[in-house]
């Protein structure tokens, strides 16, 4: 017994200088030091050392500053969960009102910079006075404001001008390949004919016929485009509801050439 005395004193005394660190002092020492840093704009060093902390004890002061280092870090979509998550854990503590209040303001801040998705189930309750509101379901076609048909029937005009224009150029050309043949037939002028009037007819005739075509080819483009846009104009339960079945077909003819919108809208 005399022998082992000593050694006993010598353990306590050991045991008396080296007692067990505490981790909520350690924690509060740590956290001291995320504090330091984030004001420094250490931002990531501070999230580490905040997140550390928080595995020792969660508190509303511990998500404020780790929401805060996230908003500093340009990731506003943890600092807005955070923020929710200091003021959830705020709401329960009286003495973390004020931290409640400063997470919820931050957090509606960054609302407009986080996007967020809804999932509202068929025939769901009204939601409770206070509680957001769910977002608008975006309108059907069907319920879209029915457009103005003037601009329709505008093209739809301009259209067959451009094809009553074609057809009379093609009557005028005939008139003077008609005259042509005439006055030349078979191809060979008489002595005496009027050579500056006949080639002057022949001029014209040339410029006709490739005019009519153009003027034809526009005008049926414009005629189906204005029709396009007048069924379309229709509004709900008409037929803007119902996609138009038709197609463009070339058109031949003797004298001209185009293109024809074929088929019909239902």
């Amino acid at each position: 017994m005399l022998v082992l005395a000593p050694s006993v004193r010598i353990a306590r005394a050991q045991s008396a200088a080296a007692p067990t660190p505490d981790p909520l002092a350690a924690a509060r020492a740590l956290f001291a030091e995320a504090l330091q840093d984030e004001e420094a704009g250490r931002f990531a060093v501070a999230l580490e050392k905040f997140e550390r902390v928080r595995a020792v004890r969660d508190t509303a002061s511990i998500e404020y500053r780790i929401a805060s280092c996230h908003e500093g870090l340009g990731e506003p979509a943890e600092a807005y969960r955070a923020y929710d998550a200091a003021e959830a854990l705020g709401r329960q503590d009286p003495q973390s009102a004020d931290v409640a209040r400063a997470a919820s303001a931050r957090r509606d801040a960054l609302a407009k910079q986080v996007a967020r998705l809804t999932l509202v189930p068929p025939g769901p309750p009204p939601p409770a006075p206070g509680e957001p509101q769910p977002a608008p379901a975006l309108e059907t076609p069907a319920a879209v404001t029915a457009r103005s048909p003037w601009p329709g029937w505008i093209t739809v005009g301009g259209g067959t001008a451009l094809v009553a224009a074609s057809a009379i150029l093609l009557v005028v050309r005939a008139d003077d390949i008609a005259a042509l043949n005439r006055a030349c037939p078979g191809g060979r002028c008489p002595p005496g004919a009027d050579a500056n009037a006949l080639e002057s007819t022949r001029s014209r005739a040339l410029v006709e016929g490739p005019l009519a075509v153009a003027c034809g080819v526009v005008g049926v483009a414009a005629l189906g485009i204005g029709l396009v846009l007048v069924e379309s104009a229709h509004g709900p339960g008409g037929s803007a509801a119902r996609a138009p079945a038709a197609r463009w077909v070339p058109l031949l003819a003797p004298g001209g050439a185009g293109m024809a919108l074929a088929g019909s809208f239902r």
